[in-house]
């Protein structure tokens, strides 16, 4: 069994091996070790040293570099550039009488073979509140996620930010102040040949103070600006490169994910959409990822949060719906999230009933 998570591990497991960077540096029997023990060897330095996200060697956790991912070891302080109260922000009651932030209205939309990957979805995110989307990967939640960005073309219904018309161009992002952190990022919210800086710059390269010029109706670029500011999130961030001025390309996949974060997560937010924001990360970056959507919502800024981790789900979100072919099947509180019931609208079983009438109407 290869998994990211300790509690799976503790649950399951008789033994129990620890890689990093390619190489074994941990063995033991399950009962003879604890998740602090793991966390020390996936980190390589002490718990109480790995707990500061500032300080932390960030790993990725991928198959071939750890076995394990910490995931319920008490998480860090918060991480440079946040405040203390918004890395654990109070978990209050989300306003009924909040504004909606996000609406989506029956949104349809083609998938890559062809075929309608969204199926009418209606949706709706309040200000300072987190929906999370459960659903096994492959049943229409990257379509939607892009549908709504504008990544790809809507087949029918609406997106609205703050009630405003939303189509997904540049300046509607910059005025609707909606940011989204996308599936495989280096693919679809980078540019893969430029570098770390430039690509930092993507949403407002055009605005002051990346540009401007001292010769009136003409629009110098500031790159001197770009590479100073790109070099104050390399080191915020925690982002491990070369420097600014390196490819975006030759990161490592947890790294282009810290960049893509940073500039999403500049300026104001009203709405944020984050799909699998976590995958494949160590705990300290998991933490510390998970602290700044905390605080997105702690600021009064919408979220709709995309995870195939229903812990993540449950442990983040106000609400959780489950999203099954294409459609939206199932909703629920987090506080009242039964783990058998999602799974069971996840696989289908629970809906199936439905698949007669809708195969009749068709």
């Amino acid at each position: 069994m290869i998994t990211h998570k300790f509690r799976e591990v503790m649950a399951y497991a008789d033994e129990v091996t620890v890689l990093r960077r390619g190489r074994k540096v941990h063995g033991a029997i399950v009962a003879a070790t604890t998740p602090a023990a793991l966390a020390h060897a996936m980190m390589g330095e002490p718990v109480s040293a790995v707990r500061s996200a500032t300080e932390a060697t960030v790993v990725e956790a991928k198959a071939t570099e750890s076995t394990v991912a910490v995931a319920t070891v008490q998480a860090p302080p918060a991480p440079s550039g946040l405040a203390a109260d918004a890395a654990s922000p109070p978990r209050i009651a989300v306003d009924a009488a909040s504004p909606l932030a996000l609406e989506v209205t029956a949104l349809s939309a083609m998938g890559d073979r062809g075929t309608l990957a969204v199926r009418s979805v209606s949706l709706a995110v309040r200000a300072g509140e987190i929906l999370g989307i459960a659903g096994v990967s492959g049943n229409g939640q990257r379509e939607l996620v892009e549908a709504i960005v504008g990544q790809r073309a809507r087949s029918g219904g609406t997106v609205r930010v703050a009630g405003v018309p939303y189509a997904g161009r540049r300046a509607e992002n910059r005025a609707l102040q909606l940011r989204a952190l996308t599936e495989e990022p280096l693919r679809s919210a980078s540019v893969a040949e430029l570098s770390v800086a430039h690509n930092m710059a993507l949403r407002d390269f055009d605005q002051p103070p990346l540009q401007g010029g001292r010769i009136p109706g003409l629009n110098w670029l500031r790159y001197a600006a770009w590479r100073e500011r790109a070099r104050a999130w390399i080191a915020e961030y925690g982002i491990k490169t070369r420097g600014e001025r390196a490819p975006i390309a030759s990161l490592s996949g947890g790294n282009v994910q810290r960049a893509v974060l940073a500039r999403e997560l500049a300026g104001t937010i009203r709405v944020l959409i984050a799909a699998n924001p976590v995958f494949g990360l160590d705990f300290a970056a998991v933490a510390e990822i998970h602290a700044r959507i905390l605080q997105v919502r702690a600021r009064g800024g919408a979220v709709l949060l995309v995870s195939e981790d229903l812990d993540e789900l449950i442990e983040l979100s106000d609400r959780i719906v489950v999203m099954s072919e294409g459609r939206i099947v199932h909703e629920t509180a987090a506080v009242d999230a039964d783990r058998r019931t999602i799974g069971a609208h996840m696989g289908g079983e629970a809906h199936a009933h439905d698949a007669a009438p809708l195969a009749e109407a068709a």
